[in-house]
C-alpha cells in the first residue's frame, strides 16, 4: 500500500508538496510527483510488489495514475490487455490500473479484483477519476474546501492545505455518540469526505462532480443458495479460503498474522502454514496471560508449529492515546483500539504485510447483538426472554458477572436495564438500536447542551436510517441478511477497517483481509440462516465445520468471544486522562455536553462500571481528538 494524494486547482503545483509529505508513514520507500496544468498528483510508497521498479505515478499517452493498494488478479488482467497490444514496463500490480482505464474505459474497475483506491488523471477529456475497492479496505478522503479539488489517503494531508477549515462536524459526533462510529460518507470534520466503498468520483477541471456506485458490493444474487447442505458449503469455503491466503501472500516482503487463537484467524493460520512460503511471524497480545487471549494463541500456535510473538500490554499504554487518536484520525469508542496500536508496532518491527480475520464476523452476522436478536425473534424467543428474566432476578451477582460475552455486563445496573427493555420491544429495530447504543436517545438528550440538541434536530446524521432495514422483517433468514448489510455496510468499513489501516500505515505495514476476498463474500452472504448458525457454539457454523477439518475440536469449538482490552488495565493513566480532559472548562468550550451532565457520569462510574466507563472513555477520545487535530466547534 501507499499514500496519494492531489489537487486540481490554481494552486495544485504549491499544495501537492504538502499533501505527499503528511503521507510519509504510509510509504517511507518512495516519493514522487506528477505536475500538470492545474492539476499535482503525489505518492508516498510502500514498496511490495516489483520492489525496484514499480515506481508511480505511471503515465502513458495523456494518462497519469496513483494508487494505495494491491490488485490480486493483476496478471490475468496483465495477459488481457498485453494480447490487445498494451506495454508494461513494469511487474507493478497496480499498472494494469493505468492500462486498464485505457483499454476499457472507467468501467474497467469492475474487473479488478483487490484493495485499493486510486485516482487517474485524463489530459484528454481533462478529468480526474477517483474510485475505491468494495468493502471499502483502503481509505480515500477529499474536500473541496480550499479553492478547488483536493484529495488524500489521509485526512490530514488535506488539513496542510490553504483554505481548509478545521471545523467538527457535529452530526458525525452525534452518530458516534450514538453508535459508537461515524458512518460515511461524512468524517468528523465539516466539509471533508471520504469516498464510500465501491464508489467512484468523476471530477471535471472546476471541480464538478458527484460520487457515484461503480459496483454494489452486496449484489441482489446473493439470495441465490446453490448448495444443498452446510457440508457442501463448507467445502466450497474451504477451497475458497486457501485461494483466498495464497492471494494476499503477492509481494516479495516478510509477511505475518494476527493470531488471537479465535476460530477466524485460527483457520487463516492454518491456511497460511499451507502456502508454498509460509509466513514466520504470529503476534497476539495479552495482559496477564490467564484471561486475555494468550493461552488460545498459543495452543493455536503450538499445533501449528509457529513461532508466536507475544505483545504485553501495560498502564503505560494508555498514555499513547494522543498519538492513536493523530494516526486514526476519529475518536473510537473501544479500548481495544490500543491493544491492536501495540500489535501494529510491534509486528511492524518484522513484517511489512499483515493479514487480519476482520469480515468474518459481518459475513456470519456472528457477534453477540445479532445472536441476540436471532434469538429474540425465534420461535422460541418468548420462552428465552423469560430465562433471562428468571436468570437476571434470582441468579447471584458471582455467577452473573461471568455470564455472557461481556464481563460485568450482567451486573451493571444500566446494562441490566437496556436488556431487560428489549425483552418488552417487539420490533428487531428498536432492540437492535439498544442494544448496539452507547448513550441511549434519553441519555444523549440530557447529555447534550441546547445548542447541539437544536442542530442535530435541523440536521440529523445518519443514525436514524442504518436500522431501518430491520422493519417488519418475516424470517430469521430475512434478519440475518438485514444485519450482515448493516455490518458491511457501515460498520465494517467505517469502524473496523479505518481504524485497522491507518493504525498499520502509521507504522509502515499494509494489512490485508481473506474473508474480504470478493468470491468468498458473494458465497457467503446468500446463504441461509440455518447454514450460517447451528450447533454449539451456534455461530459461524460453515466457518467451524472448516476448521474442524484442519485443527483440533477445542480450536475448532472455542466460543465466540470480544477482543479484550479491559479499562480496568488502565486505572491510574484512564483516572489521570479523565481528571486532564473532561473539565468543565474543556467541556464548555466545546458547545457540545454540559459539563453537569459529565460530571453526574463521573459520579456514577464506580457504581456503573461497564457501561459509564466506556461512555467516559468515549469523551476522552473525543475531546483528545479535539486536541491533537486543532479543531473549532
Amino acid at each position: 500500500m501507499c499514500g496519494i494524494a492531489g489537487s486540481l486547482s490554481h494552486h495544485a503545483s504549491d499544495s501537492i508538496d504538502a499533501l505527499t509529505d503528511a503521507l510519509r508513514h504510509r510509504g517511507p520507500d518512495d516519493r514522487q510527483q506528477w505536475r500538470g496544468s492545474g492539476i499535482a498528483l503525489g505518492v508516498q510508497r510502500l514498496a511490495i510488489v516489483d520492489r525496484l521498479r514499480g515506481r508511480q505515478p505511471f503515465q502513458t499517452e495523456g494518462v497519469v495514475m496513483v494508487c494505495n493498494g494491491e490488485i490480486y488478479n493483476h496478471e490475468t488482467l496483465r495477459a488481457q490487455l498485453e494480447e490487445k497490444g498494451h506495454q508494461f514496463q513494469t511487474q507493478c500490480d497496480v499498472e494494469v490500473i493505468l492500462h486498464g482505464y485505457r483499454e476499457w474505459g472507467s468501467g474497467f474497475v469492475r474487473r479488478l479484483q483487490g484493495q485499493f483506491a486510486f485516482a487517474i488523471w485524463d489530459n484528454r477529456k481533462q478529468r480526474l477519476m477517483l474510485a475505491r475497492d468494495r468493502y471499502g479496505i483502503v481509505p480515500l478522503a477529499y474536500t473541496r474546501m480550499g479553492g478547488g479539488f483536493t484529495f488524500a489517503s489521509e485526512i490530514k494531508a488535506l488539513l496542510h492545505v490553504t483554505g481548509v477549515q478545521r471545523t467538527v462536524n457535529r452530526r458525525a459526533v452525534d452518530d458516534y455518540l450514538s453508535m459508537r462510529y461515524a458512518p460515511g460518507p461524512e468524517t468528523f470534520f465539516e466539509g471533508i469526505f471520504q469516498l464510500e466503498p465501491g464508489f467512484m468520483l468523476l471530477i471535471d477541471r472546476e471541480g464538478g462532480g458527484v460520487s457515484r456506485p461503480w459496483c454494489d458490493p452486496l449484489l441482489p444474487e446473493r439470495y441465490t443458495n446453490p448448495f444443498s447442505s452446510p457440508k457442501e458449503a463448507a467445502e466450497e469455503l474451504d477451497r475458497l479460503l486457501q485461494v483466498s491466503v495464497d492471494r494476499r501472500f503477492q509481494g516479495d516482503v516478510a509477511k505475518g498474522l494476527y493470531l488471537s487463537g479465535g476460530l477466524d484467524s485460527s483457520v487463516l493460520a492454518h491456511y497460511s502454514q499451507s502456502h508454498s512460503n509460509p509466513p514466520r511471524h504470529y503476534f497476539s497480545h495479552g495482559f496477564d496471560g490467564k484471561t486475555d487471549e494468550i493461552p488460545a494463541a498459543r495452543a493455536v500456535a503450538k499445533t501449528l508449529g509457529v513461532h508466536l510473538t507475544e505483545v504485553p500490554l501495560g498502564e503505560d499504554l494508555m498514555g499513547e492515546l494522543p498519538q492513536v487518536v493523530s494516526a486514526i484520525e476519529a475518536p473510537v469508542a473501544n479500548s481495544d483500539i490500543l491493544g491492536l496500536w501495540a500489535l501494529a508496532r510491534s509486528a511492524s518491527q518484522q513484517v511489512k504485510v499483515i493479514l487480519c480475520g476482520e469480515g468474518a464476523d459481518e459475513l456470519f452476522g456472528s457477534y453477540p447483538h445479532q445472536q441476540t436478536l436471532l434469538r429474540l425473534q425465534s420461535s422460541g424467543g418468548e420462552a428465552w426472554k423469560n430465562r433471562i428474566r428468571m436468570g437476571l432476578r434470582f441468579l447471584p451477582p458471582s455467577i452473573l458477572k461471568k455470564l455472557g460475552p461481556y464481563s460485568g455486563a450482567l451486573t451493571d445496573p444500566l446494562s441490566v436495564d437496556r436488556i431487560q427493555s428489549i425483552l418488552d420491544m417487539n420490533y428487531p429495530e428498536d432492540q437492535y438500536r439498544t442494544l448496539t447504543a452507547l448513550f441511549s436517545p434519553k441519555e444523549r438528550e440530557q447529555l447534550y447542551t441546547r445548542e447541539m440538541q437544536r442542530e442535530i434536530q435541523e440536521h440529523p446524521g445518519k443514525r436514524a436510517g442504518i436500522v431501518n432495514s430491520l422493519r417488519h422483517l418475516k424470517s430469521q433468514d430475512d434478519l440475518l441478511s438485514a444485519m450482515c448489510e448493516i455490518k458491511m455496510k457501515t460498520f465494517l468499513p467505517d469502524y473496523h477497517l479505518g481504524r485497522e489501516n491507518r493504525i498499520a500505515m502509521a507504522f509502515g505495514m499494509e494489512a490485508r483481509y481473506p474473508f474480504l476476498d470478493e468470491e468468498i463474500v458473494q458465497t457467503i452472504l446468500p446463504l441461509p440462516a440455518n447454514f450460517k448458525n447451528g450447533g454449539k457454539p451456534p455461530e459461524k457454523q460453515l466457518l467451524r465445520l472448516v476448521a474442524a477439518k484442519h485443527l483440533p475440536k477445542k480450536i475448532a469449538n472455542r466460543p465466540k468471544g470480544p477482543v479484550r482490552v479491559p479499562l480496568d488495565l488502565f486505572s491510574e493513566t484512564f483516572d489521570a486522562l479523565k481528571a486532564e480532559y473532561l473539565t468543565p472548562r474543556r467541556i464548555r468550550k466545546r458547545g457540545i455536553v454540559r459539563p453537569d451532565a459529565v460530571e453526574s457520569l463521573l459520579r456514577k462510574q464506580d457504581l456503573s462500571p461497564f457501561v459509564v466507563q466506556r461512555q467516559l472513555f468515549a469523551l476522552v477520545m473525543l475531546e483528545v481528538w479535539f486536541d491533537r487535530f486543532r479543531v473549532s466547534s
